[in-house]
């Protein structure tokens, strides 16, 4: 259910500063020529060492870590809600009053005063909407929402507006292609087709949608119990090792999504 992910952004570090070392070394080359092949030979030995560490899964700075919240790639989503169910019970053992943070996910979407009732007690910090629709064409978008619903009936407000900008955006490029050779028919018939889809979801965001699946809660596991026994939830994933919302990555599945992630 979640993957730590230590390395994240360690070629954002690491790479940095040995592109530095080489281009540093080029100038000294043409200079001191065996400087530079000693200090070269230091460089390699360094590499290796990192390399060596990561295999052996060296302990990670906490600023490297990540957690992961939700279906795995190729995860089973039946496998997930059944170990999401056995992880809550445990929890409500081990540490029944410490709040956690946990991924709400709903067995259909949910239109946002729908969710009044199902926030009742939990402290929510985003939803998660898609307008339905084909597997193939979804765009999941995430809102940050605090209050239930207003905050989620402005984030589809703003959802509505960037789609009516990608309508227009195409609409430009389709004006550009001529549509004189078959590739460009095809090429227009695409456009045409993702300009119809933005204008789609503008409306239906607009309309405030039935298009909410999943919710980023806190509560105590006693009242994400509650929570998971509603009819209107799939799966609660509490994530316990979460601590800061900017270093979680949320995958909730899709209502209609039952087989792997």
């Amino acid at each position: 259910m979640r993957l730590a992910e230590p390395f994240r952004r360690l070629d954002e570090r690491v790479v940095p500063l040995l592109a530095d070392a080489l281009r540093w070394c080029g100038r000294l080359f043409r200079q001191r020529p065996w400087t530079v092949i000693s200090g070269a030979s230091m460089v390699l030995v360094l590499v290796v060492a990192v390399a060596w560490w990561a295999g052996q899964g060296g302990s990670p700075s906490p600023a490297l870590a990540a957690a992961r919240v939700g279906v795995a790639p190729g995860e089973s989503v039946a496998g997930y809600a059944l170990a999401s169910r056995a992880e809550l019970r445990n929890l409500v053992t081990a540490d029944p009053n410490h709040q956690v943070f946990a991924l709400v996910t709903l067995t259909a979407y949910l239109a946002p005063e729908r969710l009044t009732p199902l926030s009742r007690g939990l402290a929510v910090s985003a939803v998660f909407v898609r307008v339905p629709g084909p597997p193939a064409e979804a765009r999941i978008a995430r809102i940050d929402a605090f209050r239930i619903p207003q905050d989620v009936a402005a984030g589809m407000d703003q959802l509505a507006l960037r789609r009516d900008g990608e309508v227009v955006d195409i609409g430009e490029v389709i004006k550009g292609l001529p549509g004189r050779t078959p590739s460009e028919r095809r090429l227009l018939a695409s456009y045409r087709a993702q300009q119809q889809r933005a204008a789609t979801e503008s409306a239906a965001y607009r309309g405030r949608c039935s298009c909410v699946y999943a919710l980023v809660v806190r509560a105590t596991p006693g009242k994400l119990t509650q929570v998971a026994a509603r009819s209107e939830v799939r799966t609660v994933d509490v994530a316990p090792e979460v601590r800061r919302l900017d270093r979680a990555v949320f995958l909730p599945p899709l209502p209609e999504q039952s087989g792997k992630g």
